[in-house]
């Protein structure tokens, strides 16, 4: 993404991504509008507004997502493999910096501490009504995929959601479905465990196909004078093997 120059010619990192967030709404606009519009257009970014956690600062981002139906957008930064539904939540343009959408964390960080809860059925959408959608939208709705904790960096300073407020509401802010604590309602999957894992995206004419793997074996441990250390062999030494953990496919026909 492109902006009108770097962080230091704005108030803020607000009017920053606000200024970002217009240059792709103008982008997707002349994409959209172009004679030769693709048949899909994929949005990349290092952070996301909904991954294992929800990151305000870029929910700027997700009114634009929604506005020109993206179907799917890759990110990082947390280095553990989630995937969202997928998300037409309603979510309000930003029209003003450091005006971005209320949100909930649910939990504290180590350093943070919890944010108060938002009922979100009683915002404002950009439908013209009341309430965020929390339904999964296959027709208009946006993939937020978050598919890359290789080496020994397989996780950030996030982690899965552990636990909800007491306000939160069951099957509109958490699903219990298959789960002991629940995961948030834009978690389609959220994988726990810290193994470096990696993803293959396959574009064709009418779908689009993510595989993600786990690697084991990729860290040894071993002891020195009484204290283990992790390490990562050499590949000859090595004893690797691989494990399919999501295969996801998103269907042209699905849009239509």
């Amino acid at each position: 993404m492109s902006g009108q120059g770097t962080l230091g010619n704005y108030v803020n990192t607000d009017a920053f991504l606000l200024d970002q967030a217009k240059w792709l709404d103008g982008h997707l606009t002349n994409i959209n509008s172009s004679p030769d519009k693709p048949r899909w257009v994929i949005c990349y970014m290092h952070l996301s507004p909904f991954t294992c956690v929800r990151t305000k600062r870029v929910q700027v981002f997700t009114p634009i997502f929604e506005k020109h139906k993206v179907p799917l957008v890759l990110c990082g930064h947390q280095h553990m493999q989630t995937r969202s539904y997928a998300l037409y939540t309603g979510m309000p343009e930003v029209t003003e910096a450091g005006k971005i959408q209320a949100y909930n964390t649910y939990y504290n960080f180590n350093t943070k501490t919890t944010t108060d809860y938002v009922d979100e059925s009683q915002l404002p959408n950009a439908f013209g009504g009341t309430g965020i959608n929390h339904t999964e939208d296959l027709r208009n709705g946006t993939h937020y995929v978050m598919i890359n904790a290789t080496g020994y960096k397989t996780k950030g300073k996030e982690t899965r959601i552990p636990e909800f407020s007491s306000e939160a509401v069951s099957g509109y802010d958490y699903n219990v479905a298959g789960t002991t604590e629940g995961l948030a309602w834009w978690n389609k999957v959220c994988e726990t465990r810290s193994v470096p894992n990696y993803a293959t995206i396959k574009i064709n004419k009418d779908t689009i196909n993510i595989k993600t793997y786990q690697i084991e074996g990729a860290k040894v441990i071993t002891n020195i004078n009484g204290k283990e250390y992790e390490y990562a062999p050499p590949i000859s030494e090595a004893n690797l093997t691989r494990t399919l953990s999501d295969d996801f496919t998103l269907r042209l026909s699905d849009r239509v």
